[in-house]
């Protein structure tokens, strides 16, 4: 028959319990010294410059008009050379005239290009999709596009966090032209003068027509009157 010693078995769980908790603190431990030092965060070694390019275009060029489209491109690299350090987490925005934020760049999401939003040093041009905005008059004469880059430079041991923001502006013209031409002011003398061009062509005959019939019933009425 055997006889369990629950009171040792007590001791013996609480042992084993106490080693368990030991085992994983020491994990831990050598865990955080395994932990890079802070000058990590310089990435590459050695590098000593801020070298994000962020810019916007737009297409087509030029004066818009009411209900045209507008297609505005965000282009963002960091180029290699020049000391360019690594930055990371990059948050890109494109804000459209009307005020509505377009996310390009979302570190907070997968599926991102480049992954994570990551531009480490090197990284050539990332050309993101067209934003497509139609003008929708009244908007004033001019509108306003603003790229936007938020991100964490590896520049120290504090990476850094800064904004890059880029605006593009257009003239817009609101006017509608009217139908059949130009107006013309309206005083007295411009109708007089629109209305003899406009008519040149028929009145000037007309003129010439009637002056040669009231002279020659001038010269019928002194014929008439010397015969009598």
């Amino acid at each position: 028959m055997v006889t369990l010693d629950l009171k040792s078995m007590k001791i013996s769980n609480k042992i084993i319990t106490s080693g368990v908790v030991f085992a994983v603190l020491s994990m831990a431990i050598s865990g955080m010294n395994m932990i890079p030092e802070a000058s990590a965060h310089i990435s590459p070694t050695g590098c000593n410059a801020n070298n994000l390019s962020l810019n916007i275009s737009q297409t087509p060029p030029g004066v818009i008009s009411d209900g045209q489209t507008i297609n505005y491109t965000v282009t963002v690299s960091n180029p290699a050379g020049g000391g360019s350090c690594d930055t990371t987490a990059v948050s890109i925005t494109l804000v459209t005239p009307d005020g509505v934020t377009h996310k390009l760049c979302d570190p907070t999401q997968a599926g991102q290009t480049p992954a994570n939003c990551d531009f480490p040093a090197g990284t050539a041009d990332v050309v993101y999709a067209p934003v497509s905005y139609t003008v929708n008059c009244p908007t004033g004469p001019v509108i306003t596009a603003t790229a936007t880059a938020n991100d964490k430079l590896h520049d120290s041991t504090n990476d850094d966090v800064f904004s890059i923001s880029k605006a593009l502006s257009t003239n817009v013209n609101c006017a509608h032209p009217p139908v059949g031409g130009q107006i013309l002011s309206m005083d007295a003398s411009t109708l007089f003068i629109a209305g003899v061009s406009a008519n040149a062509s028929w009145m000037v005959p007309t003129l010439i027509a009637a002056i040669g019939g009231a002279s020659a019933t001038a010269i019928g009425l002194r014929i008439r009157k010397k015969a009598n």
